[in-house]
């Protein structure tokens, strides 16, 4: 609970993300690579991830898996390793099947 507030209370004072430990990020999406990649170039933070993985570069969407251990593998960590955070049901399964520990982002605090 201490880090998930941790990492709310860092969005909200410098209104951009700003981690308070070292870690490598992927970004795991079910939207196409392109629109992904615009997305992150744009807000300015691309650079904090260490892959993008997207919709079309895996076999089964979510809920399988697939997505959330190509992220894992393409930063070299274990799935019982990672963190991942969702905001939708089938991503929390999909997380969940991964065997990583999942964080539904729509109960953080606000």
């Amino acid at each position: 609970m201490r880090r998930k507030r941790l990492i709310c209370r860092s969005w909200r004072r410098s209104n951009r993300f700003t981690p308070s430990w070292k870690s490598v990020r992927p970004a795991p999406s079910g939207g196409t690579q392109k629109i992904i990649c615009q997305v992150l170039k744009h807000l300015k933070i691309r650079h904090l991830f260490a892959a993008v993985v997207t919709s079309e570069m895996v076999k089964n969407q979510k809920p399988a898996p697939d997505i959330f251990l190509e992220a894992a593998r393409r930063i070299g960590v274990d799935p019982k390793f990672c963190r991942a955070y969702e905001d939708t049901d089938l991503g929390m399964m999909a997380i969940r099947a991964a065997g990583m520990e999942a964080v539904d982002v729509r109960t953080l605090e606000s």
